[in-house]
């Protein structure tokens, strides 16, 4: 039987190591990056409006619930979604602050239910609140 050279093995060892066990480690490296541990908490998780009643505006309380200051921001994509303010600055830990969410009934059109979120983040992690509304209903004249 020949033996294979030393630089030939080297260079299969080098190969399965390539292979099989760098794609490993690097797995776990960075699954630990990507687990990010909640710095926000949310209340309520979720909102709801009816614009056929009387529409009131709602609140949404984030209270910080990491171990130093954030900076605290809320956001939504569709324009019929209002949040003010959008950012709170330097929020201490376990201190809170509010979003004033309301809706643009004028651009809901139809009958079917709209559905949105607002992004709010804190440091680096974020999480969606769900936005439900029931538009009001128009009727054409007869």
């Amino acid at each position: 039987m020949k033996k294979l050279h030393p630089f030939l093995s080297f260079c299969s060892l080098l190969v399965l190591f390539i292979a099989f066990v760098l794609p490993a480690l690097l797995n776990n490296v960075y699954a630990e990056k990507l687990e990010v541990k909640p710095t926000i908490r949310i209340s309520p998780a979720a909102l709801s409006f009816d614009c056929t009643i009387q529409l009131k505006a709602k609140k949404i309380v984030v209270t910080n619930i990491s171990k130093s200051k954030l900076d605290i921001e809320a956001s939504a994509k569709q324009p019929w979604i209002l949040v003010k303010p959008q950012r709170h600055d330097e929020v201490p830990p376990m201190g809170t602050g509010a979003f004033t969410v309301s809706i643009n009934c004028g651009e809901l059109k139809g009958v079917d239910p709209y559905v949105g979120n607002i992004w709010i983040t804190g440091g680096d992690f974020g999480q969606k609140v769900p936005v439900r509304v029931k538009p009001q209903i128009e009727f054409a004249p007869r």
